[in-house]
């Protein structure tokens, strides 16, 4: 009963947010040549944190979807370099106030994915801002596209220089409200990685971290090529 209301609840708060969503992208662009650089900050970190919310709440209904095996992927052939582009595009604007260096590279020539484009994208996403968020000031985070023809996958990488993840959260870190703590940062709600794993392996991919304390966090995930 508790887990049929929460669904109705966060399913419930799609329209109010939708609603505030579009009020900000009009008032954004109605506020070009009028309003200041600070008032016109304000207005897009506000756009942001509507973005984040709705990406949140895209999470858990997913999230439910997956854990009852309802979730129906939406496959079709796509370049990974490319939606890795606009996910760097995208967050370059959470990044740049603090002078942090989002960069991507694809190595080589890369056969189409054949995939469900916007689940793909989300994990991407998730995985970058969670980089952005424990990469200090002036930090990096890198992203890398390759495929592995000896095992027939594809292969996606972010690394960041941030705190690294203790030892004891290593084995759990995918775990459903598992929060990773550091003296700086905490993550959100715990879901964003369950997520990304449930979307992977949904897909046929397996995704883990490398980390260490003071030494940066590699997530690495594979997809399957689709011949």
């Amino acid at each position: 009963m508790k887990d049929s209301l929460t669904h109705m609840i966060v399913h419930d708060l799609n329209n109010p947010l939708s609603v505030i969503s579009g009020r900000l992208q009009l008032l954004q662009m109605e506020a070009e040549g009028t309003f200041s650089q600070g008032q016109k900050r304000n207005v897009g970190e506000a756009l942001l944190a509507t973005q984040a919310l709705k990406m949140m709440i895209g999470t858990l209904l997913d999230i439910n979807k997956m854990e009852v095996g309802r979730l129906q992927l939406n496959y079709e052939n796509f370049n990974l370099g490319d939606i890795v582009k606009e996910v760097v595009d995208q967050m370059n604007v959470i990044a740049e106030p603090d002078e942090k260096i989002l960069s991507f590279d694809v190595l080589a020539d890369i056969p189409a994915v054949s995939a469900d484009k916007e689940l793909i994208k989300r994990v991407i996403a998730n995985l970058v801002n969670n980089a952005i968020k424990f990469t200090p000031p002036k930090g990096s985070i890198q992203i890398k596209v390759f495929y592995d023809s000896s095992n027939n996958s594809f292969y996606t990488t972010v690394k960041d220089t941030g705190s690294g993840i203790p030892e004891e959260y290593l084995g759990r870190i995918f775990d459903k409200f598992v929060q990773v703590e550091s003296k700086k940062v905490k993550t959100g709600r715990g879901l964003g990685l369950t997520f990304c794993k449930m979307a992977v392996e949904a897909h046929g991919g397996k995704i883990w971290v490398e980390s260490e304390p003071n030494k940066g966090s590699i997530f690495i995930f594979t997809l399957p090529h689709k011949n």
